[in-house]
């Protein structure tokens, strides 16, 4: 089970925004495979700036969150809520459903528009500041109560080497969220099973290939099974069934998938620049 992770869950939100709008761009058109997609747009952590030489970027970046402690004890019990909802439910071994608690939290997410091009890197960035105001009430559905202070910066030079500059502008947007937490006991970005039985990173397996394979330490029989969260989405895939290789111990992510924190877009995995 991947459990409710907020920071991460906040991240979501707004790149699957991106991503959705810029799915049916018929210039910067999205696509989930980094050599097919005519602008990359991912998690900081999950690209090296040198792809914008390649591909225009917008790099999704968290900025400070805190608690506004607008709910009295931050106590949940007497809220309207769905104690069956599956992130509010115990995922300890204990089996019980722990104290929820709710409150408002305030953050702030930047988004780095990067392009060798500024007038490329403009276009993007009108059309991010644009629609970031223009779906203010798509995204109070997903759970954004409330977005402020939506500013756009001036075009800075990036130094990307000694012979290329990239173009950097940064859309800053401060939210508010109200949120549902409760006490969890492990919260990872992979859970690996065999024959619906969990098995654990680095006793039974590791993560190779930048967080696109699974080595196991010893041969075992039976179907592997794994939850982990995408690099390029932040989406949570649950029951994935793994793809066996010509190694016993290899298995593969179908579809191209990567598990977060071990995959990053690097330069040599976008093959030819967009040109506009």
């Amino acid at each position: 089970m991947i459990n409710n992770n907020i920071l991460l869950n906040i991240k979501y939100v707004f790149l699957h925004f991106l991503q959705a709008l810029f799915s049916n761009d018929h210039i910067y058109t999205w696509d989930p495979d980094v050599q097919k997609t005519n602008i990359i747009i991912a998690d900081r952590h999950a690209i090296d700036i040198g792809v914008a030489v390649f591909r225009p970027s917008i790099i999704l970046q968290r900025g400070d969150v805190s608690w506004t402690y607008s709910v009295r004890g931050q106590d949940a019990t007497n809220a309207l809520i769905n104690y069956n909802d599956k992130n509010l439910q115990s995922v300890g071994n204990k089996g019980y459903l722990n104290k929820a608690y709710t409150d408002l939290l305030r953050g702030q997410i930047v988004f780095n528009i990067v392009s060798k091009n500024g007038i490329q890197a403009e276009i993007i960035a009108e059309k991010v500041f644009k629609n970031l105001t223009g779906y203010k009430d798509e995204l109070r559905k997903a759970g954004i109560k409330l977005i402020n202070n939506l500013s756009i910066s001036q075009e800075q030079i990036i130094k990307n080497s000694s012979e290329i500059d990239l173009v950097g502008i940064q859309i800053y947007l401060g939210f508010i969220q109200q949120l549902y937490i409760v006490k969890d006991e492990k919260n990872y970005n992979a859970y690996l099973y065999i024959n619906d039985t969990e098995i654990f990173e680095n006793h039974d397996y590791t993560i190779i290939d930048n967080g696109t394979k699974i080595k196991l330490r010893e041969v075992k029989e039976g179907i592997l099974k794994l939850d982990y969260i995408d690099t390029l989405t932040l989406e949570s895939r649950i029951g994935v069934e793994l793809l066996s290789t010509t190694d016993p111990l290899i298995y593969l992510i179908p579809n191209s998938g990567s598990i977060l924190g071990y995959y990053k877009i690097f330069m040599k995995a976008v093959v030819n620049p967009i040109t506009t």
